[in-house]
């Protein structure tokens, strides 16, 4: 799906399959980090932020995704608001995941 240090111009949502989330690692080689499904988002950092993608996706066998440019998912949020607060519901929830992870 694209690659961590690409730019990051669109977001996805998993509509059906799985997707792998990694990172390389000079080290340790790739990094298995998380397994997003139906329902996850993935790839919105960078699409706020104007940084380069953080980790690399990839389907696991077969998956669906609709990708949203950040226009699009401007004026989705315009038109219905409460898509944005799903969306920050769910970023919310993925840091507080991730701070979890980290302490472990």
């Amino acid at each position: 799906m694209f690659r961590e240090g690409e730019p990051g111009r669109s977001m996805f949502i998993v509509l059906e399959g799985k997707l792998e989330v990694y990172k390389q690692d000079p080290h340790y080689g790739e990094l298995h980090l998380e397994t997003m499904a139906a329902g996850d988002v993935v790839g919105i950092t960078s699409l706020f932020t104007k940084r380069p993608r953080s980790v690399s996706v990839r389907a696991l066998g077969a998956a669906r995704v609709l990708t949203i440019d950040k226009r699009g998912l401007l004026k989705r949020i315009q038109e219905n608001p409460s898509v944005g607060l799903r969306l920050f519901e769910k970023l919310s929830t993925r840091i507080l995941d991730l701070n979890e992870k980290t302490i472990s």
